[in-house]
């Protein structure tokens, strides 16, 4: 079965001739819950927990409100991005997982970004990029275990770049 973009593989067995209804309820882009099932039997439901969490979603944390700015862009996933020039800005998003995919916008006027993984610094990123460009960074092989990214304006910058701009798009959570 095909559920959006999500392929949920299905199987059931009828044993002695009884029949089931197999259901799986999901969250759909727009985030609500929906359920598909196939008939005839009692229903069992499988919940798939939500993977993907946009800029503007509330499991998502910004320090200072006014440092960070809503900015509509086509490109973005959902149209639109947050993105913050305020040097120690911090965006903090727990998740439960095996890791998580950053997207983000680079370009000419990106900045650096310090990455935490539970309060431990992991790197510094420079989104810099000549030209525009829509970016996915991960981090994947965790042991399955809740976590809390944290990504924080530099205040550096690449010497080609004209500004200190860091950006959320959204994130993905690798399970």
């Amino acid at each position: 079965v095909v559920l959006g973009n999500v392929l949920v593989p299905i199987a059931a067995e009828a044993v002695h001739g009884d029949s089931y209804t197999t259901c799986v309820t999901y969250a759909s882009a727009s985030l609500e819950l929906e359920t598909v099932c196939v008939e005839p039997g009692p229903c069992a439901t499988l919940t798939i927990p939500q993977t993907w969490f946009e800029d503007d979603h509330p499991a998502i944390t910004y320090t200072g409100s006014s440092d960070w700015h809503e900015y509509a862009h086509p490109a973005a996933s959902a149209g639109h991005l947050k993105f913050s020039t305020q040097t120690g800005a911090v965006a903090e998003f727990t998740f439960h997982g095996t890791g998580l995919r950053w997207m983000l916008a680079g370009g000419p006027i990106a900045g650096r970004a310090r990455v935490y993984l539970d309060g431990a610094y992991l790197a510094t990123v420079d989104l810099y990029r000549p030209g525009l460009a829509l970016l996915t960074l991960e981090k994947t092989g965790l042991a399955l275990d809740t976590y809390t990214v944290a990504i924080e304006v530099a205040g550096t910058k690449h010497p080609l770049s004209t500004g200190y701009y860091v950006d959320i798009d959204a994130f993905e959570v690798v399970r």
